[in-house]
């Protein structure tokens, strides 16, 4: 099985490939994420996931390389991750009661032959009215500074959100897994392979330890799963 390479430095992204079952490696790409304004926001994330992919690609010889990139588009431009709590509350009081689409770009490159597939995961994302209270003691508690549009849907976030529309909620945390999955499968990563000393009727043990990488919102343990 060819190695499968993370080119992100994003907890999320790897909590996510470690609880479907993967084994990866985590390089962290060091690259420019600025883009020119010129750019509409779907080309502009996948611009820096691929800028993230080619940073990553250069460094090792043979392997899977995937790289993702989120940002927020609103009132027709990007609204990056917030640079200090202020920003966020201040952010966070733009999207009250109104849409603002979360935009996942992934890539996934097999070296060196250079094969490559691109996907965008676009979700719609509708505030409620909340108050400006709410959205100050959400950002104390929460710290959403690490994401982009200041949002964690997946934690204490959903609080302020009235409507979320889109195909893969995996997108969301940061990597779009259902395509993501799909792609690999075609490359021939698959966790759901069998071993070769498996035998058919042989019980197996269930599930993946999950360590390292945890992000803070999730629970040590998950009840009833």
């Amino acid at each position: 099985m060819a190695r499968l390479i993370l080119a992100s430095s994003s907890p999320y992204r790897a909590w996510l490939l470690k609880r479907a079952g993967y084994v990866f490696d985590v390089i962290s790409p060091t690259v420019e994420e600025s883009v020119s304004a010129n750019l509409t926001p779907s080309r502009a994330v996948m611009t820096v996931a691929m800028r993230k992919l080619d940073a990553v690609c250069a460094r090792v010889g043979e392997g899977i390389v995937v790289a993702g990139d989120q940002a927020v588009e609103f009132e027709e431009r990007i609204w990056e991750k917030p640079l200090n709590p202020k920003e966020a509350v201040d952010l966070l009081m733009k999207f009250r009661g109104k849409e603002h689409k979360l935009l996942t770009a992934m890539v996934v490159r097999e070296c060196p032959s250079g094969r490559t597939f691109r996907h965008l995961d676009v979700h719609r994302i509708k505030m409620r009215t909340y108050s400006r209270a709410e959205v100050c003691r959400y950002v104390e508690v929460d710290r959403p500074l690490d994401c982009a549009g200041g949002l964690k849907i997946e934690s204490m976030g959903v609080l302020l959100v009235e409507k979320v529309r889109g195909d893969d909620y995996t997108a969301i945390i940061g990597l779009p897994m259902m395509a993501l999955t799909s792609i690999l499968r075609k490359m021939g990563i698959n966790p759901l392979s069998p071993l070769p000393t498996r035998c058919a009727g042989t019980p197996q043990r269930r599930g993946v330890a999950l360590r390292g990488h945890r992000p803070a919102w999730l629970p040590e343990r998950e009840e009833g799963r």
